[in-house]
């Protein structure tokens, strides 16, 4: 996949310890900063969790309406409106458990 851009929307809300922890961990064993990827978080209400700050990160803080397929918009229309065009996009919800 040299050269493919890949965009990750990750839709987040910090409900409680679980969507914590998945969050922590994506962002411990999914997470890179190549730059081929471009990762879109999107999160409802406030977040306790430290994102990455590096160039391919974007951190969006939203209203908790709406949703997940909001969420995913709001990644989405960023992406455009920032013309940064992807050749895959990948959506992530919080309640994505990993174990």
């Amino acid at each position: 996949m040299d050269d493919k851009r890949i965009a990750v929307i990750y839709g987040y809300y910090e409900r409680d310890k679980i969507y914590i922890d998945n969050l922590n961990f994506f962002l411990s064993h999914g997470y890179t900063d190549d730059k081929n990827f471009m990762f879109v978080f999107v999160v409802n209400g406030e977040s306790t969790v430290s994102f990455p700050t590096n160039e391919n990160v974007k951190v969006i803080f939203r209203e908790n309406s709406n949703y997940v397929f909001a969420q995913y918009n709001c990644g989405a229309r960023w992406l455009e409106e920032n013309n940064i065009m992807c050749d895959y996009y990948v959506y992530i919800n919080k309640k994505l458990i990993i174990t």
